[in-house]
């Protein structure tokens, strides 16, 4: 099929040939508020063999199903008390809910890594809930190469494919970095991947749910985003950075280092939120820059959603 590279919701959904491609087993670019996926009907086999392979994916890696809403979820997962309460509380948004899978699911096993159970979310964009509207479940990890920097931006997605499926085009994400995983298929519930939805706002919003942090990289691989090597730039990459090394360019988090030549901004101001939401796309600036070999950061407070951006570096520079 020939690709118009860039197209918007109504064009895909107006376009019989673009839908009815995806439903017999097509890909496609997705926006999301966090970053953008790499969507396929959750259903087809043959979608979710493309996803894999064009993403050179391991396959015990599983992927996120995006749901439109809360009653599709209900049929191919089981919800805990708590876990149901998580979900009409942070739904739609970026919350990833781990949930054991029904035996009468219609989600395709190699979806979930033949794994009990899937992690589900209902994502908060209208392009992505439009197009949800109109398919049903869609399994969609990043749209980027396995390992390597997430896309927060349709260029982004190009930048890895161009020309390979269609990109829905919902311009910059709002969020900026992925969700938060919750395990919630025992007690208690297991933060598994931090994100911007962060234990201290949930419990803000829930008090008294069993929930604790469990950020670990070791054993089964059972949700996105727990490889010991993950969202990693082209170029070298150092974290926690006091003084730059010769050829080194800057990402920022406040007043930049005085030695440095080329920087790009987190926040001027140490904000984590605006940190979060400029994270990737820095990364992306940063990597493409000619003026610098090597890509230096500086610290990052170890708290609120700065957990989840050095959870995002500590992989990025893991060797």
């Amino acid at each position: 099929m020939d690709f118009v590279t860039l197209v918007s919701l109504e064009e895909l959904t107006t376009d019989f040939n673009y839908l009815n491609w995806l439903k017999q087993g097509g890909i496609i670019g997705l926006p999301t508020e966090t970053v953008y996926g790499l969507a396929a009907m959750a259903s087809q086999p043959a979608g979710i063999e493309k996803i894999y392979a064009i993403k050179k994916r391991p396959h015990y890696n599983p992927l996120i199903i995006h749901y439109p809403c809360l009653e599709e979820v209900h049929k191919d997962a089981v919800f805990s008390s708590w876990a149901l309460q998580l979900a009409k509380t942070f739904w739609p948004g970026p919350l990833t809910l781990l949930l054991p899978k029904k035996e009468n699911s219609s989600i395709c096993p190699q979806a979930h890594s033949f794994l009990p159970s899937i992690a589900a979310r209902i994502p908060d964009h209208p392009i992505a809930r439009g197009l949800l509207e109109k398919t049903g479940p869609l399994a969609a990890p990043s749209a980027n190469l396995s390992g390597c920097l997430s896309p927060t931006s349709p260029e982004h997605v190009l930048h890895f494919f161009r020309g390979q499926f269609p990109v829905l085009d919902g311009g910059p994400c709002k969020v900026g970095l992925e969700s938060t995983i919750i395990d919630a298929c025992q007690a208690p519930l297991r933060i598994l991947r931090p994100g911007t939805l962060t234990l201290e706002k949930i419990l803000e919003q829930l008090p008294g749910i069993p929930l604790e942090a469990a950020f670990s990289s070791q054993g089964q691989v059972v949700t996105p985003g727990s490889m010991l090597s993950h969202y990693a730039p082209q170029k070298p990459i150092r974290c926690d950075v006091q003084t730059l090394e010769e050829g080194e360019g800057l990402i920022a988090f406040g007043p930049p280092l005085a030695q440095a030549e080329v920087f790009i901004q987190l926040s001027w101001a140490r904000d984590l939120d605006q940190a979060a939401h400029n994270f990737f796309a820095a990364l992306h600036a940063m990597d493409k820059m000619k003026t610098c070999k090597k890509i230096a950061v500086m610290p990052i407070p170890d708290q609120g959603i700065g957990i989840a951006i050095n959870d995002r570096l500590k992989r990025a520079c893991y060797k």
